[in-house]
Parts: C-alpha cells; structure tokens; sequence
C-alpha cells in the first residue's frame, strides 16, 4: 500500500470517529445480557442502514444477530464480528480493569 492510499484510509476511519463513539457509548450504556441485546442490535442496525448498507436481521435463528451489506463495485470484501453483550455481576462503571 502506497503512503497516499494509507493516508487516504486514514483518513477515511478517523472520519467515522464520531459515529464510531455515538455508538460506543450508547452500547455501553444500555448493558444488554447475551442473547439479550436487543436496543444494541438495533442501535447498530440503524447505524448501518442509516451509512447505506443493507441490513437482515434474525439471522441463523438469532432475534439479535444480523449481517449487514455494502458492495463497492469488485473491491475487497470486509468482515466485522461485534462482541458487545455485557457480563452479569461486572458492573457498568467506565472504568479500566
């Protein structure tokens, strides 16, 4: 990769902070159990659709599982696994541990 593309993608992920922390901390606010989370899901559905991709819910059976999709022409094709489900007894604190 050239400086100028790396500079480009940069570029590009430092423009989805805000979208990126919106997300983050709506997430961590909400503290859904696993299989549970269903406002996280949705949080991340509607900022999927709302970035143009298309969303299918409830997939493999799952009410809060999804995959989400945006074709770009024949570029590369990128995967994302979110672990967002909260663990119970660990409290909510915005602490380091």
């Amino acid at each position: 990769m050239s400086t100028v593309e790396r500079t480009s993608v940069l570029e590009s992920l430092e423009g989805t902070r805000p979208v990126i922390e919106r997300i983050s901390t709506e997430v961590w606010n909400l503290a859904e159990l696993s299989l549970e989370e269903v406002r996280s899901a949705g949080v991340h559905v509607r900022e999927l659709e709302a970035a143009g991709f298309t969303v299918e819910t409830g997939t493999a059976g799952i009410g809060t599982a999804f995959v989400a999709e945006r074709r770009f022409g024949d570029g590369p094709v990128v995967g994302f696994l979110s672990e967002y489900d909260a663990l119970p007894g660990l409290g909510n604190a915005a602490v380091p541990r």
